[in-house]
C-alpha cells in the first residue's frame, strides 16, 4: 500500500487515515530519553507493608492486587466513585509480560476473571476494564510489570454505543456481527492467526499502528465467562503476538472491557502499540492516522506464529 486511504470503523462512526507515506517524514526532535530507577514499588518485601486484595499462584509465578494508593475514583468519594487496583503480574520487576511463560499469562486472565467478578459484586458498580499500560509512551509510569482494573457506575458512552449498534445488528440479521465480521477477517490478509477458541487479526481500521484484536469465537460477552479452553489459547495469541513489540521496544495499552448485566456478544481484546504521539488532526477530529496498513502489520505478526 502506497497512497494514503480513510478507512470507516467496522460499527462506530470513527474514521482513520491510513497513511503509509507519513512515516518517512524528517524529524527534528531527538526522542525523550526516559530515565528508569531501580527502585520498584512491587518487590515482596514493599508489597508486605500494603493490603494485598487477592492472590494467585506462588514463588516466582505470584500474581497478587493490591490498591492504588493514587486512585482516580475511590468507593468513598460519591463525586468520584469506584475502586481502582493494580494487578502486579510477577515478583521479578526485571521481567515484562512478554517475558513470562503462557501459563503466567493464563494465570493473569484468570486473576482479572476474579477481581472483575468481585467489583461488579460492589454497590453501583456497572461497569469494569482491566487494562494494562506497557512503556512510557502508553502512560506507564513504573516499569515493574503490573496491571491495572477500574470500576465504576459510568459506563463509557463510547462502550454503549458499540453494544447498541452491536445489539441492532443483531436485530436486523438475525446473528452476531462477529459471526460473519470473524470470517470475512480470517480470510483478507489482515489475518494473523486462529484456533477453535479465538481469532487474532489487524483490524480494517486500525488507528494504532500494528493494532491487533484477539476475538472469541464462542458468545462469551465477557472475561468473567472466558472457560479454560478460551484462556489458553488467548494467553497462547497474546505471548506471540507480545514478542515483535518486545524486540522492537514497543510500547503499547490493551484492554478487556465488561458492562453489568450486559454483553458485548464477543470478549474483544485490543492491543493498541503507542508509536507515536497524536497531534493536531487526531486531537481535534478524532480522525487517528495510521503510519502502517494493517495488511503489513499483519504479514509481521505472522511470522512469530
Amino acid at each position: 500500500m502506497k497512497k494514503s486511504e480513510i478507512r470507516k470503523d467496522y460499527l462506530s462512526n470513527r474514521y482513520v487515515i491510513i497513511a503509509p507515506g507519513r512515516k518517512k517524514r524528517p524529524h527534528q526532535f531527538k526522542e525523550e530519553v526516559i530515565e528508569i530507577h531501580k527502585a520498584s514499588p512491587f518487590t515482596p518485601d514493599k508489597t508486605k507493608k500494603v493490603k494485598i486484595i487477592d492472590s494467585l499462584g506462588r514463588g516466582q509465578r505470584r500474581i497478587i492486587s493490591i490498591p492504588n494508593i493514587f486512585s482516580a475514583v475511590t468507593p468513598n468519594n460519591p463525586k468520584a466513585y469506584g475502586f481502582q487496583e493494580v494487578v502486579v503480574e510477577t515478583p521479578d520487576p526485571n521481567l515484562r509480560l512478554a517475558d513470562l511463560s503462557i501459563v503466567q499469562i493464563k494465570d493473569l486472565f484468570a486473576m482479572y476473571q476474579r477481581r472483575t467478578k468481585a467489583l461488579l459484586k460492589k454497590p453501583h458498580i456497572n461497569y469494569v476494564v482491566c487494562f494494562k499500560n506497557e512503556g512510557s509512551s502508553s502512560g506507564a509510569s513504573i516499569t515493574h510489570a503490573h496491571s491495572q482494573i477500574f470500576a465504576t457506575e459510568i459506563v463509557p458512552p463510547r462502550i454503549l454505543e458499540t453494544l447498541e449498534r452491536l445489539n441492532e445488528y443483531k436485530i436486523n440479521h438475525g446473528y452476531s456481527f462477529y459471526k460473519e465480521f470473524i470470517t470475512k477477517e480470517m480470510k483478507s490478509p489482515r489475518r494473523i492467526f486462529e484456533d477453535k477458541q479465538v481469532a487474532a487479526f489487524c483490524p480494517y481500521a486500525s488507528a494504532y499502528e500494528n493494532e491487533v484484536w484477539i476475538v472469541t469465537k464462542r458468545e462469551v460477552g465477557n472475561i468473567t465467562k472466558l472457560n479454560n479452553a478460551e484462556k489458553s489459547s488467548m494467553a497462547r495469541i497474546l505471548f506471540h503476538l507480545l514478542q515483535p513489540l518486545k524486540k522492537t521496544r514497543s510500547s503499547y495499552n490493551y484492554f478487556f472491557h465488561t458492562i453489568k448485566d450486559s454483553s458485548l456478544d464477543r470478549l474483544c481484546l485490543r492491543i493498541e502499540p503507542r508509536a507515536h504521539i497524536w497531534a493536531g488532526v487526531e486531537l481535534d477530529s478524532s480522525m487517528s492516522v495510521n503510519f502502517v496498513a494493517p495488511e503489513e502489520a499483519a504479514k509481521m505478526y505472522r511470522k512469530y506464529f
